[in-house]
């Protein structure tokens, strides 16, 4: 996974818990309960007890039509 910030999603294939709250106007734990509760599928969750949750883009996109949320800001 690439740690390039500027450009959202550029050259990434995939996403942060704290970019999707960002992006979607959501809290961090809003999400965090999504992935943990498989209403929102994750593509990986990195090793260790506080790992982190990464998901792709494309199914984050498809989530947040289906449950009425629409992007924050434009990409």
């Amino acid at each position: 996974m690439s740690t390039k910030r500027p450009g959202r999603n550029r050259g990434r294939d995939l996403i942060t818990t704290a970019e999707i709250a960002r992006d979607y106007g959501l809290s961090v734990r809003t999400i965090l309960r999504a992935a943990q509760s498989g209403e929102l599928p994750y593509a990986q969750k990195l090793p260790g007890l506080r790992g982190a949750y990464v998901f792709d883009p494309g199914t984050v996109a498809l989530w947040a039509r289906q449950n009425g949320r629409l992007l924050k800001a434009a990409s």
